[in-house]
């Protein structure tokens, strides 16, 4: 034994979003799908639709948990189109498209006074929660967000077509990051180096 633990103690995989908003529930389903599906809860996985209530995930991630992967809705990746053209605003084209995130620290900076934003206990803001961390006396675990890029976030019950058939995919992506995070995690932790796109990028 090399004295390293390779294997996360926890990996917590976290739905959040209002499923009052069509598109916005995506991450509670996924995270409710995945509840269901015996070969993804291993040992140390644990699957929880916390929607938005942010306060509940924040006390669950000062317990032990190693590694984080939240499932929500994400923007479209920016793209090099002029002001106003099509391909400056391609969320609609790509609703649906899954994008794997890495949070890193910079993400959770404030834009404002350089302090953490404020948390909602009655509301869901990750990046708040995570930010809120240390002053709650834990710390921000390696965390990664698998996202979909929503269509429709009026207000209304139910995914768009687009969005409920990347479910599949979004747990496909997940799964992937459990291996990758169980055999990796020490390396990961130790020099950053991931093949994942950042949230500030």
């Amino acid at each position: 034994m090399s004295g390293i633990e390779t294997v996360p103690r926890s990996i917590l995989v976290a739905g959040v979003g209002n499923m009052f908003l069509h598109d916005d529930g995506f991450g509670p389903e996924v995270a409710r799908a995945m509840a269901t599906d015996a070969a993804m809860l291993r040992p140390g996985v644990h699957a929880v639709d916390y929607g938005i209530r942010g306060m509940h995930l924040a006390y669950d991630l000062l317990d032990r948990v190693d590694a984080l992967i939240l499932v929500d809705t994400v923007p479209a990746p920016r793209t090099g189109g002029g002001n106003g053209s099509a391909r400056s605003h391609p969320a609609a084209e790509m609703s649906g498209a899954i994008r794997v995130l890495q949070v890193r620290s910079e993400d959770l900076q404030s834009n404002h006074d350089g302090g953490p934003p404020a948390l909602d206990p009655h509301g869901m803001d990750p990046v708040a929660v995570l930010g809120r961390l240390t002053s709650l006396g834990g710390g921000v675990p390696l965390t990664f967000v698998v996202g979909c890029v929503p269509g429709d976030l009026s207000e209304g019950i139910g995914l768009s077509p687009a969005v409920a058939a990347a479910i599949p995919e979004a747990l496909s992506a997940i799964g992937q990051l459990i291996e990758e995070i169980t055999e990796s995690l020490p390396a990961i932790r130790r020099n950053g180096s991931c093949a994942w796109e950042s949230l500030a990028g």
